[in-house]
């Protein structure tokens, strides 16, 4: 039986698993400005994770260099909107067992040259944590803002794959003719 080389068994490995060698962001941008978040909420410095877990998560998932906003090809900007914490479990004397933390944000890609926003979106992501384990607040916002952050740079590259096939974002892409 011939033996396949890996260098034949690697690009079909790549493209079986749907990976994309498309940029990250739209074209023409290489450099990236990542201002830090405002936040609208009560609790404080949650920007500032925020604002680092997006940083970090663009260092890892793309070639994009991030810079100062003055040699930036875009800046990306977001604003943390509301916190809420619901209550999912009590405990028979109605002290909370189980809560939740969802984090609301709105974020935009600003065109350095133009001045308009290339893109514009809201998510929210949601984290549990149980009193009875020692989980707190601090560690149910530490992993909604990561997976914030995830979701910002997966939004940020669904929204750029799009554009390059024609598609405005916000708008359904056409159904295939059956």
């Amino acid at each position: 039986m011939p033996r396949i080389s890996a260098l034949v068994l690697l690009p079909l490995l790549v493209l079986s698993c749907g990976y994309s060698t498309s940029s990250l962001l739209p074209e023409g941008v290489h450099r990236l400005a990542v201002d830090v978040f405002d936040n609208d909420t009560f609790y404080r410095e949650i920007e500032f994770t925020l604002t680092r877990e997006v940083a970090a998560e663009l260092r890892q998932r793309s070639d994009v260099l991030l810079s100062r906003r003055d040699s930036a090809d875009a800046v990306l900007t977001g604003r943390i909107l509301k916190v809420v914490r619901p209550t999912l479990v009590e405990t028979n004397r109605d002290l909370v067992s189980e809560q939740a933390v969802i984090v609301t944000a709105e974020v935009t890609l600003w065109d350095t040259k133009t001045g308009k926003a290339r893109m514009r979106f809201t998510l929210a992501n949601r984290a549990e944590f149980i009193v009875e384990r020692g989980e707190t607040l601090e560690t149910a916002f530490d992993e909604a803002l990561k997976d914030l952050a995830e979701d910002i740079v997966n939004a940020l590259q669904n929204e750029s794959f799009l554009r390059e096939r024609g598609y405005e974002p916000g708008i359904p892409p056409p159904h295939p003719p059956r």
